[in-house]
């Protein structure tokens, strides 16, 4: 006899595994089931599989859907309540929780992986000859659903109250900068005396050098220039050096 061997071969630390070898099962209905189940926790798929039984719950055929009628339900045109398959998928379950029981895992536990493959199909036996059997191996692996901490929600702010409280803060950051301290206001007004009394300074420098340019160039003209300049109605003397003589001119 060959030796299986599984699909997955290395598994996390948060994870357990189960298997159903030889199982006579439909092939076609077994992948149709896994599809089904695979992605949900272990307590809903054996709360389906038991209302599966009851025929209750059909489990949709959306692959192998020839000469399958349509069932009750939403969102189901082909199904079926596959009984003898529904009894084994609770045992495998059911199993693969006490192996994760085993490992020291919690009770929430999600189907990670299964998935149906085609078994070895001997012949029945007695007055069926030349029949085949029907057997799938099935394969499950469960997972560990880590608790999420729940955050502290945010409080919802109202416009109108976040408005007011931004237009307050504005108003006293504004007033804060008005407002100023007597030991500042001290400190501040004999800086712009200072500042006033400087530019004064400046301005009364400014008229001493222009009125002391002026009076040195009248000096320079009185040394140089010996006659003044006189101005008649008909004659008036052209300014000469101190040896030259006066010139008439009209």
């Amino acid at each position: 006899m060959t030796k299986y061997k599984y699909s997955v071969k290395n598994l996390k630390e948060n994870q357990a595994k189960a298997l159903a070898r030889d199982a006579s099962v439909s092939f076609k209905s077994a992948i149709e089931a896994c599809n089904f189940l695979r992605g949900r926790t272990t307590k809903q798929a054996l709360s389906l599989l038991e209302k599966v039984l009851d025929k209750k719950i059909a489990i949709p055929f959306k692959r192998f859907t020839d000469g399958v009628g349509h069932r009750r339900g939403n969102g189901i045109a082909a199904g079926r309540y596959p009984q003898k398959l529904s009894d084994v998928l609770i045992k495998l379950i059911k199993n693969a929780e006490a192996n994760a029981s085993i490992k020291a895992l919690n009770e929430n536990l999600k189907i990670v992986h299964l998935s149906a493959q085609k078994a070895s199909v001997p012949m029945h036996y007695g007055r069926h000859p030349r029949r085949e059997m029907k057997r799938s191996h099935i394969e499950l692996i469960v997972e560990e659903i880590e608790e999420k901490k729940k955050e502290p929600k945010k409080k919802k702010t109202d416009v109108k109250s976040t408005t007011t409280t931004k237009a307050k803060a504005k108003s006293e950051n504004q007033n804060k900068e008005k407002v100023i301290p007597k030991e500042v206001k001290e400190e501040i007004k004999p800086k712009a005396d200072d500042k006033k009394e400087e530019i004064k300074k400046k301005e009364v420098k400014e008229i001493n050098d222009n009125n002391k340019k002026s009076n040195n160039k009248e000096m320079l003209n009185n040394k140089v220039i010996g006659t003044t300049r006189v101005e008649d109605k008909k004659w008036s003397y052209q300014k000469l050096e101190i040896f030259g003589t006066p010139k008439k001119l009209k």
